[in-house]
């Protein structure tokens, strides 16, 4: 190999792109040509170095929450289209693009600029699409707790679903040492933008907190323990997992107060949800456990 050729593929060289035998040529005309070998030190350090600028700059840094938000995306535009042919392959599908979507928005940025719609609603989560599940959450939270102002009557939680029975209750009990200043004074089942939620409004002294629970099919029994933070003009919104849905918790109050309103119903009401899961299966399967 001669310093020409080897110049020519020196960054396929460097990306791994070169046969087994190529890159052996490569190697041995390095052992004994200072210059090509100062060549590719120099292309890699420039890499390097590109590399650390892009992750490092915050206008290409991915938003806290991102692939949750993914996940929900996914979620409400599978729930939109209603295939027929909906079953476990489609689902197994869906999550197997919406991990190859990840791993492609973790290493091409152009991912997460189809998502940055910007809007005019000072409720929303910028950067992400309106009818991402994170800003109809939001939007719920704006209409029906703020403005009062919804399509669709709201019902009663057991009939919105059965499993939001005692849902009132839990956030009750649970919020009094955090939001000692609060008091629970509406709990239904209500719907924004096609998305059901049970609805628990706490009334502060200048504000209003909404613990907003959604269905969504992608999350099993074995949720993580993460607690994901938005923030839009208005509000500072906090989520979690629990099986089979979606939990908001959406206010004016500082970031840390509104987080530690999550932490502290994050644990039971996966309990709850875990507890009303299994007795599904177990009703279904017609066992016990």
């Amino acid at each position: 190999m001669i310093c020409k050729d080897f110049r020519d593929v020196a960054d396929s060289y460097l990306s791994d792109e070169l046969l087994t035998e190529t890159n052996h040529d490569m190697i041995r005309h390095m052992e004994n040509c200072g210059d090509c070998r100062a060549l590719i030190g120099a292309r890699r350090e420039i890499r390097s170095r590109l590399k650390t600028a892009v992750t490092s700059s915050p206008d290409y840094k991915l938003s806290e929450g991102f692939d949750h938000m993914l996940m929900t995306r996914l979620w409400f535009e599978s729930e939109q289209e209603k295939p027929s042919t909906a079953g476990a392959w489609f689902g197994l599908k869906t999550l197997g693009v919406a991990a190859s979507l990840l791993v492609v928005a973790m290493f091409g940025f152009a991912l997460f600029t189809s998502f940055n719609q910007s809007s005019n609603a000072p409720y929303l989560v910028s950067g992400f699409a309106e009818n991402s599940l994170v800003n109809i959450a939001a939007g719920d939270h704006q209409h029906c707790a703020i403005e009062h102002e919804l399509a669709e009557r709201p019902v009663s939680l057991e009939k919105g679903d059965p499993r939001y029975a005692g849902l009132d209750n839990l956030v009750r009990d649970r919020l009094k040492a955090t939001l000692a200043d609060h008091k629970l004074v509406e709990a239904h089942a209500c719907k924004y933008k096609d998305v059901q939620f049970a609805h628990m409004v706490m009334e502060g002294p200048s504000d209003t907190l909404s613990v907003l629970v959604a269905p969504n099919d992608y999350i099993d029994a074995a949720v993580n323990e993460r607690i994901s933070e938005y923030s839009s003009e208005l509000y500072k919104i906090s989520s979690f997992d629990v099986p089979k849905n979606t939990v908001y918790v959406i206010s004016e109050l500082e970031r840390d107060r509104n987080k530690k309103a999550a932490e502290a119903l994050s644990g039971p009401l996966k309990k709850h949800f875990d507890l009303n899961t299994k007795t599904a299966m177990a009703v279904s399967y017609g066992t016990a456990f």
